[in-house]
């Protein structure tokens, strides 16, 4: 089941999170893969479990593209809004979690984007000569 870029905002909106259009486009792109479909289809997921795994995804690579989310906002005319700062750990942690109980055939697990939680390291190696001294 593909979901579709209003699907994308509307989930995105409860999060707090606007992307520009073509970002939306995009992610949606991607998580309507057909290899994904295959998978769903093979190991028997509802309709349902299917577009949560997709928004989950969806939501995944989008995470990069924001750093704020709003905490509370009010309305009819005393307009306000109150954003948060959310750790990057925090989110990717949650949503990973939530994926996990959805998809235990890890069709998604192919699709995610790496970790960005994770620091990498780069080594180098520099060549040390060793001289036999007596």
């Amino acid at each position: 089941m593909a979901i579709t870029a209003e699907q994308l905002n509307a989930f995105l909106a409860t999060q707090g999170v606007t992307l520009d259009p073509l970002m939306v486009d995009a992610i949606v792109e991607l998580a309507n893969n057909p290899a994904l479909q295959e998978c769903f289809d093979a190991n028997g997921y509802t309709p349902a479990v299917q577009t949560v795994l997709c928004l989950y995804l969806a939501y995944l690579i989008a995470l990069g593209s924001f750093s704020r989310f709003i905490t509370s906002q009010t309305a009819p005319n005393g307009a306000s809004r109150s954003f948060n700062q959310a750790t990057l750990s925090d989110m990717w942690k949650g949503a990973l979690a939530a994926l996990g109980a959805f998809d235990p055939a890890n069709c998604l697990g192919d699709f995610l984007p790496a970790d960005p939680t994770v620091t990498k390291k780069y080594f180098s190696r520099v060549g040390v000569a060793c001289y036999n001294r007596r």
